[in-house]
């Protein structure tokens, strides 16, 4: 049996990185995919350890990204003691889809010269 699943799509919100009691990271994120012109999908996802950080750090709201993993289905109670049923795509991979971000220089990265003395040319 096969439980591959690929998805494309970007960040609806920053990841949530948090830690389990024995100090493990797990990072939660959706990803709005769309369904070709039909709608979007809003896929739940969840990733662990070096990828959870990975995504902490380097994913961030509207951010595109390939993401690839399985599907798990994950039975609860909710608190009015109904048993739900909710699917995660547990992430094991994630890939950069945007184009590399270019940094434009700023007036920060200049030096401002107030003193027409101070010039190295006349």
């Amino acid at each position: 049996m096969l439980n591959l699943i690929a998805l494309s799509g970007r960040f609806t919100a920053d990841p949530t990185l948090r830690r389990t009691t024995t100090g493990k990271a797990v990072c939660s994120f959706t990803l709005a995919v769309d369904r070709d012109g039909d709608g979007v999908d809003f896929i739940n996802c969840v990733a662990w350890e070096k990828t959870a950080e990975h995504i902490a750090n380097y994913f961030y709201k509207g951010k595109l990204a390939l993401v690839t993993g399985r599907l798990q289905q994950r039975d609860w109670t909710d608190k009015d003691g109904r048993k739900r049923t909710t699917f995660d795509v547990l992430t094991t991979r994630i890939y950069f889809c945007d184009k590399k971000e270019e940094t434009k220089p700023s007036v920060a990265d200049f030096a401002v010269i107030d003193d027409d003395d101070e010039l190295p040319f006349a």
